[in-house]
This record gives structure tokens, C-alpha cells and sequence, in this order.
């Protein structure tokens, strides 16, 4: 089991506001847990997944980071439970975060007896310019 002591928020990305050509905004959380912590990085309002994946992995700390939610005109969020991270996404924070939640599946009975957390916690939600 693998406890975490701390969450930490990454620097944003520069969010420009520029849609793509498809007129659709871009965005991208990523995250990496770094010893006790979880670090969780996001791009909002790029014109592209590419360019969004890219702001958010130049900020990562640790070759251990990965873009967990990619979303366009909505929203991503990234949930943790019991050290593993899960993300998700939806056309508005409360779907993103059901998402997130949800990936884990049942609550986890068997790290419950062992003293761990049965359900996931979110640790962030962002949307882009154009969402529910």
C-alpha cells in the first residue's frame, strides 16, 4: 500500500485562448507521484492536443509523468486512491469528476482492510473556455 502524504498543484500551462481550426479548445492534465507526493500539471485552451500534451509534459518534474485527461470543450479531472492515479473526462466538472471516480471501479475492499481508503478522492478538475 502506498500512503501519500501531500498533494502538490503544478504551474499551469500559458493558456493562449486559441482555438484550433476545428474551433475546438484543447486541454490536458498530467500527473506523477514524486516519493509522498502527487504533482498534477494542466494545459487549458490550446488548439490542439498536441500542444496541450506538450505544455503540461515540459512542466512534469519526473519521467514518471503522464497526460492522465485529455478533453476538448470540456472538462478533465485526475483522482487518486490508494497511490493510483485515474483520470477522467466529461462535458462538465461534475461528469469529469464521475469519470475519474468511476475508472477505479468497486471500492477497494481489500485495501480497506488493510487500513486503506476504499474510495478515490479527486485531486483536480480544470475545463477549457468552451464547456458545460
Amino acid at each position: 500500500m502506498c500512503a501519500l502524504a501531500a498533494v502538490a498543484v503544478g504551474t499551469p500551462g500559458i493558456a493562449a485562448a486559441e482555438a484550433g481550426p476545428d474551433g475546438r479548445y484543447y486541454g490536458s492534465l498530467a500527473a506523477e507521484i514524486i516519493g509522498d507526493d502527487v504533482d498534477v500539471i494542466w494545459a487549458l485552451n490550446y488548439p490542439s492536443w498536441v500542444e496541450s500534451d506538450a505544455q503540461a509534459m515540459s512542466l512534469c518534474e519526473s519521467a514518471n509523468c503522464s497526460v492522465m485527461a485529455r478533453f476538448s470543450n470540456g472538462c478533465g479531472s485526475i483522482a487518486l486512491r490508494n497511490g493510483v492515479l485515474m483520470g477522467g473526462t466529461g462535458f462538465t466538472r461534475g461528469e469529469a469528476e464521475f469519470a475519474a471516480t468511476s475508472a477505479f471501479g468497486p471500492p477497494d475492499l481489500v485495501s480497506m482492510s488493510a487500513g486503506g481508503d476504499p474510495n478515490p478522492t479527486v485531486l483536480r478538475t480544470d475545463c477549457t473556455a468552451l464547456s458545460g
